[in-house]
């Protein structure tokens, strides 16, 4: 367990926090392997890398990779999201509005 938890400090040490929310405890188990955490640290350096190169970095088989990678895609425990850089797209301000209404919206419009 240790070393489960030693390895997951790792790859989240360089790792950007984008949103956290509470949740509620979880009504799932999830259990990653080493070979998971050796795929998920390569994707967190690079997540377009190639499952070719991903395996050769790693020393599994692309069949490996491949598997690993749809098996997070149906677990709840990993999650994928796209992360950009707003200063490269050009034309467009980027911004977030959240806004919390205490009253009746119906009330509002009308």
């Amino acid at each position: 367990m240790e070393q489960k938890t030693e390895l997951v400090k790792n790859l989240i040490s360089n790792a950007r926090i984008i949103l956290t929310m509470d949740a509620k405890e979880s009504e799932f188990r999830v259990d990653l392997t080493k070979t998971d955490f050796k795929i998920l640290e390569q994707l967190l350096k690079n997540p377009k890398e190639k499952i070719d190169v991903i395996a050769k970095s790693t020393k599994l088989s692309t069949k490996t990779v491949t598997r690993t990678i749809e098996k997070f895609e149906t677990n709840p425990a990993v999650q994928f999201t796209i992360i950009y850089d707003p200063k490269k797209l050009e034309k467009f301000i980027a911004f977030a509005l959240i806004a919390m209404v205490q009253s009746n919206i119906k009330k509002i419009k009308d």
